[in-house]
């Protein structure tokens, strides 16, 4: 049973988490300012009366005051600024995205906005899309016309605005070739880091093949801009898209694979000093990679455990991974919103809570063998612990994780540790030839069986839909299921909450899976989706953009898989099927009609249509609403469900 006292960071990270939450859902009230005055002063008050072991009780409420004021202030830093009006801003330029496009994407904070008598400072970050040549560190008089991001509301579609929202972005811009001033470049460690990682991008696009130089990219440095859609499908359906993003499984590899070449060095170098060496180099890496939230705290982890070995320390696993918690949480509040964060957490809550548990359910006397199932019972561990948020986000399951993570044992090692050694060597032209050559080979085998397992029968189970409660409920199971383990005698209890779990997740989804709806897209033109149980039909104009309207049912049909059928509608033409109560069609005016059930709907793409008495009218993004009878495509998709 583990003792509060030995990961007093766990509970402490819990409560900045909550102080974040409840600022951020009183943050656009006036009382917001008050949330953190008020629980500190609860803290004093309790302070004072409770004594011994509910002692913890004010300093619980100390630290989510301090999760509350650092949102706060992490918020306030983004008041204002810009209008969405042509404006000329300076600033400096953070981040820049690269992509296969001629535009890339640059992450740019905005110091100032010149006025007429003086300068508005700011600290408003804004997302540029450009296809000048800038870098890290470049300061800029630019002129912009910044729009707020928004999304669309289709179903299935990534939510922009709400990624933004959570690294404190608000607003975007597109910027000319000609429309920028470079008034100086700041040299930064950041802006080294980027350099390095620029360079490597090209030596690994010069010396490897052209179908395997995205996939490197994103193995080693964890940029994904470069990779195929359909590398980046078949990877996700395997169930091996950690290998593509730098994470903590890569921190893990580059610390083992230093710590075995020093210690293969002993006689020259001393046990500090390897300690010393492995953490200086991983840093390095960590910021060529980009410092993303699972990289950090997998380099805090594995740095408190090392220098706990050089200081005789004794330290506690989980403790280190709410330390790293607590620290990143302290920098920047947000990462609470950050996928790749929670993932990354939860994934290592996993494995320090479940692993050894679940490896001893079998005994493996072949040594071989033995290693199989501890590398199977790992991913076992980490895909408990991440199921109900995978389920959450991304509908589906990859029934085989445990034979493509088999693979990333495997390969990701070997490609990892000699993709390192090509970037070491990479300035010698005949040994980077060489390691591109063997590289490209080894990861175009690791591709071609992850897309073997992705094809096997009945790979990925589909059609899963949890909302924010359900995926509460489950965590609350799993940590019930957590703290009764502990308990002999309640393993039965744990099974059957498993089993009740499984019947009502499989139900949800089945119930899903035969849902019968129709989609109105917000799209630029009307696009009409009909889901009849498994098969979808997709509705669009004769003059229609087809290439927009396969990403509108793409992403809706992400979590389904299921069967599309595409139908062009003319002018007078009429669809129907009438045991589903269904019909669409187009007058000769290119006016479309909708019935569905009882409700029959108009589609409204312009000033000129009348009001049909006897229909609902629909009415696209860019029309203005006059009733609340109206139904506007400007909030997102229309959708009725039967």
């Amino acid at each position: 049973m583990i003792r509060l006292v030995q990961i007093p960071f766990i509970p402490l990270s819990l409560a900045l988490i909550i102080g974040v939450l409840i600022a951020d859902a009183f943050q656009s009230a006036q009382l917001s300012l008050f949330v953190p005055l008020l629980l500190m002063i609860c803290s004093i008050i309790l302070a004072l009366i409770m004594k011994g072991r509910w002692s913890i009780i004010p300093v619980i409420l100390v630290f989510i005051s301090i999760g509350s004021t650092l949102l706060l202030l992490k918020r306030r830093d983004r008041q204002l600024i810009l209008q969405n009006d042509p404006q000329f801003v300076i600033g400096e330029v953070i981040e820049v995205r690269h992509s296969k496009s001629d535009w890339n994407t640059i992450l740019f904070e905005v110091e100032a906005i010149p006025g007429e008598q003086k300068f508005i400072c700011s600290n408003e970050l804004l997302l540029l899309k450009t296809a000048a040549n800038i870098h890290t560190g470049d300061v800029l008089l630019m002129r912009i016309e910044p729009s707020l991001i928004h999304s669309k509301g289709n179903p299935g579609e990534f939510d922009l605005k709400e990624y933004y929202e959570g690294k404190n972005i608000r607003f975007q811009a597109f910027m000319n070739e000609n429309d920028y001033q470079l008034l100086e470049h700041r040299n930064s460690l950041m802006g080294y880091f980027n350099a390095l990682r620029e360079g490597a991008v090209e030596l690994v696009k010069r010396y490897f093949p052209d179908e395997s130089h995205g996939l490197a990219i994103a193995i080693l440095l964890g940029d994904k801009s470069y990779l195929d859609p359909e590398i980046y499908s078949i990877f996700q359906d395997a169930g091996a898209m950690h290998v593509l993003a730098v994470s903590g499984l890569h921190v893990g590899i580059v610390m083992l694979l230093l710590s075995y070449l020093f210690q293969r060095s002993s006689r020259f170098i001393s046990k500090r000093t390897a300690i010393v060496l492995t953490l200086v180099l991983t840093f390095i890496y960590a910021g060529i990679t980009g410092f993303s939230p699972s990289v950090v705290r997998s380099f805090i982890m594995f740095g408190v455990i090392l220098i706990g070995q050089l200081m005789s320390w004794e330290s506690n696993t989980l403790n280190s991974l709410g330390f790293a918690g607590f620290l990143l949480l302290l920098i920047n509040p947000l990462l609470i919103y950050d996928l790749g964060f929670q993932l990354s957490f939860l994934a290592m809550l996993g494995i320090i809570l479940l692993y050894t548990k679940v490896e001893r359910l079998f005994y493996v006397r072949n040594k071989f063998a033995r290693k199989i199932w501890q590398g199977t019972a790992l991913g076992i561990a980490a895909q408990i612990a991440t199921l109900p948020l995978a389920l959450y986000h991304f509908g589906k399951f990859p029934n085989y994780f445990w034979l493509s993570n088999l693979l990333v044992m495997i390969f990701a090692g070997i490609i990892l540790g000699l993709g390192l050694s090509f970037l070491v060597l990479g300035r010698i032209s005949f040994m980077a030839k060489m390691m591109g050559m063997v590289i490209g080979l080894l990861i175009s085998l690791f591709t071609t069986l992850t897309a073997y397992i992705g094809d096997l029968p009945y790979a990925v189970a589909s059609g899963f839909s949890i909302d924010a409660t359900m995926l509460m409920l489950l965590y609350i199971m799993l940590s019930i299921g957590l703290l009764l383990m502990s308990w002999k005698g309640k393993r039965p209890i744990i099974f059957l909450g498993a089993i009740i779990a499984l019947i009502v997740v499989q139900t949800l989804r089945l119930n899903n899976l035969i849902q019968h709806e129709v989609v109105v897209f917000n799209s630029e033109k009307p696009c009409v989706l009909k889901r009849s149980g498994e098969y979808l039909t997709v509705f669009y104009g004769f003059n229609g953009d087809k290439k927009r309207v396969d990403r509108l049912v793409s992403d809706y049909n992400k979590k389904l898989n299921m069967d599309v059928e595409f139908v062009s509608m003319n002018l007078n033409e009429r669809y129907t099927v009438p045991e589903e109560s269904f019909s669409i069609a187009i007058d000769e005016e290119g006016s479309w009609f909708l019935d569905h059930g009882k409700r029959k709907y108009y589609i409204v793409q312009n000033y000129r249509q009348s009001n049909i008495s006897d229909r609902i009218p629909i009415k696209m993004a860019y029309l203005p609403v006059f009733s609340e009878d109206e139904i506007s495509l400007r909030n997102g998709a229309f959708r009725s469900v039967k």
